[in-house]
């Protein structure tokens, strides 16, 4: 199995914040994988990180919008995960608003 570039087809679709959605599509990608390999129901998973089932279930139809990056860390710790968001000051066009 080829492996697909995520970001590649928000870009070209035209999506401005295209790198946060792929990084959460991988995201998801890895819980859903981790559930099914550990045998895991959404239910179960749920108990676990402390979230209801139907949340587990909006995080792997990959609604995106729903999940701030805790959350989407607190999803990813148990399968040895985590989202690094790196934020820098820049020096910008001062006739940008």
């Amino acid at each position: 199995m080829s492996k697909v570039d995520v970001q590649g087809f928000f870009e070209e679709v035209g999506l401005a914040d295209a790198e946060e959605l792929a990084v959460k599509t991988q995201a998801v990608l890895v819980v859903s994988k981790g559930l099914h390999d550990q045998g895991l129901s959404q239910a179960e998973f749920g108990r676990r990180i402390g979230w209801k089932q139907p949340v587990v279930s909006s995080l792997v139809r990959g609604e995106l919008d729903l999940f701030s990056w805790n959350r989407i860390n607190q999803a990813l710790k148990p399968f040895g995960k985590q989202v690094r968001i790196h934020y820098e000051l820049a020096d910008c066009d001062a006739t940008e608003a």
